[in-house]
């Protein structure tokens, strides 16, 4: 999955300013660290209803909504972000949060 698809089906948005120092180029981070919580059934919400495993679309993730340039701006496949979420639900850690998906989606009762 690529960083954006694991970003849709994580229950939490950590926004994090790392910045590379020295010669050695190590990792150091600036400022604070912000957790946005993440709703999975609305963010699922905003991908297509019906698709294949070949659909792609391009998302923008946001910071702000205000704000003009995108946090995140890549190509996700529903069908990986859907399939990944619908094993999440089921894990013990999503369970205890609270976080599940809406039974309308297509393809939602395949195996599950």
């Amino acid at each position: 999955m690529s960083p954006l698809e694991e970003r849709l089906v994580a229950p939490r948005l950590p926004f994090i300013q790392i910045s590379l120092v020295g010669c050695g180029l190590q990792s150091t981070l600036r400022g604070n660290v912000v957790n946005v919580e993440n709703d999975l059934d609305k963010c699922a919400s905003v991908l297509p209803r019906t698709f294949n495993e070949m659909s792609t679309i391009q998302v923008k993730l946001m910071r702000k909504m205000n704000y003009k340039k995108p946090y995140m701006f890549q190509t996700v496949r529903p069908f990986k972000v859907l399939k990944a979420a619908q094993c999440l639900v089921q894990q013990e850690g999503y369970i205890e949060e609270g976080i599940f998906l809406s039974c309308d989606w297509e393809g939602y009762d395949e195996g599950y």
